[in-house]
């Protein structure tokens, strides 16, 4: 259940906090670069889409990352 709850969490944080970075990357250049490591990996990949599917590709891409750091925490908290 723990990992359910560790997943959901970053999926949300991750998707407002890309949706934030999105609104805002074009007024610094701080924002701009933070907006360059969370659109990543799919972002990048998809160029075409990213017009036309921005929300279905900004979901898939938060499903990435969440799932990607679950089981990045899980095997850390696994070996302590």
């Amino acid at each position: 259940m723990t990992k359910v709850a560790l997943f959901c969490s970053l999926l949300l944080s991750h998707w407002i906090i890309q949706f934030l970075v999105w609104a805002y990357a074009t007024r610094n250049s701080f924002v701009h670069y933070v907006w360059n490591v969370l659109s990543a990996p799919l972002f990048y990949i998809s160029q075409s889409l990213n017009n036309e599917h921005f929300w279905v590709v900004a979901t898939m891409n938060s499903l990435l990352w969440a799932a990607c750091l679950t089981f990045l925490v899980g095997r850390i908290l696994t070996k302590q």
